[in-house]
């Protein structure tokens, strides 16, 4: 015979059972049975104080343990149910069937906060939260007031045995091995339909006008829905698991993800790249660098002009200007210096506004690039200056050596029938993690594709000199506007196609076993931002380089 053991309310009477009673429960809706449909409720962290409701375990089984530090059958079942459900399940990765197991211990006891305190850490419970005025306990209060109270709850919104937030089970007592058993059971009962896994991605794809493509897609799950996507948007009546594009033209060009979804959820695919060999031209035109600048320290992009003639170029770096973005840590007074690869620098700026600078002309490059205006009288530095070919760094500092945040920006201005071209773009700076990792942008103008090798390295600075390094650097490649990647890359490996690229380029060799990140890409005209980030949030110098491969 199964045994029980809960702690009841007592009769009202003087005894020293009274002092063991439990609170009066107010007048509530309706409790929740097995069965029933559980409302949400939101209580407090016991560890950290933040708020901690039902609904935030969408997806998972969630086992409410009422407890108080008084009750003796609790000092046995609470510590049971997290050593024999919490942490068995997530030793597993969830239940039977993949649903992650949340084990909340849940104090009613207002009285003694300190013992509460010691009952939970000799439970270890993984999750403690207090319901002093019972609207999680009165919610499930059947039958008798007793404890410890036990209550399963299905959060799973795809599953095919339970409607989402059913009761599995809500009973009083603990009968030890018995109640770990049945539990699992119930547990393990719970199943749902598994979102899909791509098992076959679109590719990106390189061709002449007029031709056929098809991009095709495959995943695992049942009752599988397909919806392509061009550019993030949903393309009326592709709903295969294939789509076609019978005559490619240059409007086609862009990017192609398929969403895969079923009562489980949605898997979004990678983005495959189509461009088409047009008669066009493009070429990058601009970069953009947000970076951290260190106290007393730099943020230095690079760029290359190739060519015969001078090249007008708007530079900027932006400090005030950021905080229109809702950027609130950045750099108060940047300033700027134009060096080329031999010599003294050719230009330089504090603010933009000062006496003797043309507001005006650098006001009407900005416009004519398509750059956002600056504030009058801000503390942001811009030129405008007319550069022979070479190679070149911006190096922006703050005035008297303060840190923060900067957006430095490098535009072509003579886009149409200019002798010279940029055709390498860089930037080194310290990669942080959040708002100050490495974000360079650049921009391809014109109608046809550019083939690019885009590079971040950290470990093979060490032979230049540059010390506290990122150690493993990786990147994206993101559209402008857009939530996807399109080309992404951790470590290089030492591809004999990516050394013939780093030779075309003029690039500077990296060992075989480093961990900086490499790749090319074929990329429609548009814009594109490239973040970078330390594995694992690590942090370091890195340097980030953007080739035209293309002639």
């Amino acid at each position: 015979m199964k045994i029980i053991t809960a702690f009841l309310r007592p009769a009202l009477r003087l005894s020293l059972l009274a002092l063991l009673a439990l609170p009066l429960v107010p007048a509530l809706a309706q409790p929740v049975d097995t069965g029933g449909i559980a409302r949400n409720f939101t209580l407090r962290n016991r560890a950290t104080g933040e708020p901690v409701s039902l609904h935030d375990f969408a997806g998972h089984i969630v086992v409410l343990d009422f407890f108080a530090y008084w009750c003796p059958p609790c000092q046995t079942s609470s510590p049971e149910l997290e050593q024999n459900v919490h942490r068995y399940y997530a030793a597993r990765g969830g239940n039977a069937n993949g649903i992650p197991v949340q084990v909340i211990g849940v104090n009613i006891e207002s009285a003694n906060p300190s013992l509460t305190d010691q009952f939970v850490r000799q439970v270890g419970a993984n999750l403690a939260v207090d319901d002093l005025q019972l609207q999680a306990y009165g919610q499930f209060l059947v039958g008798q007031n007793a404890i410890p109270r036990f209550v399963i709850i299905n959060g799973t919104a795809g599953s095919t045995t339970h409607r989402q937030w059913e009761v599995v089970l809500n009973t009083i007592g603990w009968g030890g091995n018995n109640n770990t058993t049945s539990f699992r059971r119930l547990i393990d009962n719970v199943q749902t339909v598994r979102s899909p896994t791509m098992t076959v991605q679109p590719q990106s794809q390189h061709v002449s006008p007029g031709a056929s493509v098809t991009f095709n897609a495959a995943a695992n799950g049942t009752g599988l829905g397909f919806q392509w996507r061009k550019d993030g948007v949903a393309i009326a009546g592709a709903t295969g698991s294939t789509f076609a594009v019978t005559s490619a033209s240059a409007r086609d060009m862009g990017f192609y993800t398929v969403a895969v979804s079923n009562a489980g959820g949605t898997t979004e695919s990678t983005a495959a790249t189509l461009t088409i060999a047009t008669d066009g031209t493009s070429r990058p035109v601009n970069l953009s660098t947000r970076g951290l600048v260190p106290a007393g320290g730099d943020l230095t992009p690079g760029f290359v002009i190739a060519g015969t003639g001078n090249k007008w170029l708007l530079v900027r770096a932006i400090g005030p200007g950021l905080a229109a973005f809702g950027i609130t840590d950045y750099l108060a007074d940047p300033q700027l210096e134009i060096i080329p690869q031999a010599g003294a620098a050719v230009a330089a700026n504090n603010d933009w506004a000062a006496a003797g600078i043309d507001n005006a002309e650098l006001s009407a490059a900005a416009a004519g690039v398509g750059a956002f205006p600056l504030v009058a009288g801000s503390r942001d530095a811009a030129a405008l200056v007319s550069l022979a070919p070479g190679g070149y760094t911006v190096r922006v500092t703050g005035v008297g050596g303060v840190s923060g945040l900067a957006l430095v920006e490098i535009y072509d201005v003579d886009l149409a029938g200019s002798s010279s071209r940029l055709v390498n773009l860089s930037a080194r700076a310290f990669v942080g993690t959040g708002a100050a990792e490495l974000v360079p942008g650049f921009v391809v103008h014109g109608a046809a594709p550019r083939q690019l090798l885009i590079r971040a390295v950290g470990p093979s600075l060490a032979q230049f000199g540059v010390t506290e390094l990122l150690a493993d650097p990786q990147l994206a490649v993101i559209p402008l506007g857009r939530n996807f990647s399109v080309a992404n890359c951790n470590d290089w490996g030492g591809a004999t196609p990516l050394r013939a690229a780093f030779a075309s380029a003029g690039a500077f060799t990296l060992s075989n076993n480093t961990t900086d990140a490499a790749i090319v890409v074929r990329l429609p005209p548009g814009a594109y931002t490239v973040a970078v980030s330390g594995v694992g949030r690590t942090t370091g110098t890195a340097l980030v380089e953007i080739y035209d491969l293309d002639p």
